[in-house]
């Protein structure tokens, strides 16, 4: 049988529980970010004419449905 003292079984029936929801709260949210990025990914502004569209194909530069230009997807890195 195993023996323990009151402490250490408060600490077991309070600190194990705690840690699992520390590992369940960081899975969750890490699952979170990736569906916001994957979200945010598939949404582009036209740099050209401004019209906002969804695009849910892996190219890295789709057309844009009001002015047939190409845009890239993500931040635009260029000066100016």
């Amino acid at each position: 049988m195993i023996e323990l003292t009151f402490e250490e079984f408060l600490l077991w029936m309070v600190g194990a529980p705690m840690v699992l929801m520390g590992i369940y709260s960081l899975l969750v949210g890490a699952n979170r970010r990736a569906r916001n990025k994957k979200a945010k990914d598939s949404v582009i502004v036209c740099r050209v004419c401004g019209h906002l569209y969804q695009d849910c194909s892996k190219d890295k530069s789709p057309i844009c449905p009001a002015c047939n230009r190409g845009n890239d997807r993500g931040r635009s890195r260029r000066l100016g």
